[in-house]
């Protein structure tokens, strides 16, 4: 690599394009002005000049806020250029006189306005270069989004090696279960449910944030049945939160992460506390409290961290600017949430319900299309 190509990307337009400005208006100032020194002086007074002040507006226009409106930046354009404009004039100005040719005030005029629109030019180009390079990012972005999103389907069905084989086994383990036995058949049909919704939506981009509660609260009814009367649970979602879109498989590695660590760092009855609230329109809030300590991740023993990095590396290709994720204890609790500023809007059709409610739910589970 050469060492130019080891130069920002800025610096390295700013130089070539400036350098090529110089070496193709020389001749025309030679000819202008009949004078090679002239045509040097004004050459090595306005050019590096021109990439100075074209320095200076580069840093302006990344302090100013976005979204920029159309009619703003244009004001900021040409404001910008008609003050550069000025300085160059000026500049061209002082050369002239120190070399005892003094600039007629109707060609100054001319300079003005020719070195004016090179400024606004210059902005355009600006501009234009940095949309496609939001744009490549954007899309780079997305690849990304879209990788993390087929390994979080890879995690969810790695045990799927036939899921009409599965179904109908957890059909007939829940024909083969006595009545009196309420306990192996809410494990069956938590599982069953949880599994239905990883196949209904492994090809969604964004669930219903009311579906993927639901599908918490069947993968919490299989650990509430695992751990018996040891775990606790106190889940709710506000209604206005229900259709917010948003990236499958979001609540439930919080939920795992809670209960692991719940029975790590404190005694039964173990306690996690689902708060799903949505403050603002199009806003989410997730919170996930638990009993214990915070482990943090160097000191974990085995396996550690692998679900909140996860989610973490998904959100911020999926919500650069709009989301946090934090983790804060108080004395014997642990909350991790999770804040998304903008969850794209509600959705304008309720999706159906891939999850039987208590009161619905059939003795026999139906198998899922496809």
């Amino acid at each position: 690599m050469s060492q130019f190509a080891r130069v920002p990307l800025f610096w390295r337009i700013q130089l070539a394009g400036w350098g090529l400005l110089a070496a193709a208006t020389f001749p025309l100032k030679l000819a202008a002005y009949d004078s090679v020194f002239i045509a040097l002086a004004i050459t090595l007074t306005r050019e590096p000049l021109g990439l100075l002040l074209s320095t200076a507006f580069g840093w302006f226009y990344r302090q100013l806020r976005e979204p920029i409106s159309p009619f703003r930046l244009g004001a900021w354009i040409t404001l910008t250029a008609a003050l550069a404009g000025m300085i160059d004039t000026f500049a061209g100005r002082v050369v002239f006189a120190a070399l005892g040719y003094p600039e007629d005030p109707l060609v100054s005029f001319g300079i003005f306005g020719y070195r004016g629109m090179l400024y606004v030019a210059w902005s355009l180009l600006y501009f234009w270069l940095k949309a496609q390079r939001e744009a490549r990012e954007r899309e780079l972005n997305l690849a990304q989004a879209e990788t993390v999103r087929r390994e979080a389907e890879l995690q969810l069905l790695r045990a799927q090696v036939n899921p009409h084989f599965l179904f109908n086994a957890l059909n007939t383990i829940l024909a083969t279960l006595a009545p009196d036995q309420p306990g192996p058949k809410r494990v069956v049909e938590g599982l069953a449910a949880f599994l239905r919704y990883s196949l209904s939506h492994r090809h969604d981009s964004t669930v219903p944030l009311g579906t993927e509660y639901d599908a918490a609260m069947h993968y919490l009814a299989v650990e509430q049945e695992r751990f018996r009367g040891e775990l606790l649970a106190d889940c709710t979602i506000d209604d206005e939160a229900r259709d917010l879109p948003v990236p499958g498989v979001l609540i439930q590695p919080l939920i795992e992460n809670a209960v692991k660590y719940s029975r790590q760092t404190s005694e039964p009855p173990y306690r996690v506390r689902l708060r799903v609230t949505s403050p603002r329109r199009g806003e989410v809030q997730i919170a996930v409290t638990n009993t214990g300590d915070w482990v943090e991740p160097s000191t974990a023993p085995g396996p550690h961290g692998t679900g909140l990095e996860n989610l973490r590396r998904r959100l911020a290709l999926l919500y650069p600017d709009d989301h946090q994720l934090e983790t804060f204890s108080t004395e014997g609790e642990v909350t991790v949430r999770i804040r998304l500023q903008n969850a794209f809007g509600a959705l304008t059709a309720t999706p159906p319900s891939w999850f039987p409610s208590d009161a619905t739910r059939a003795s026999r589970l139906q198998e899922p299309p496809g």
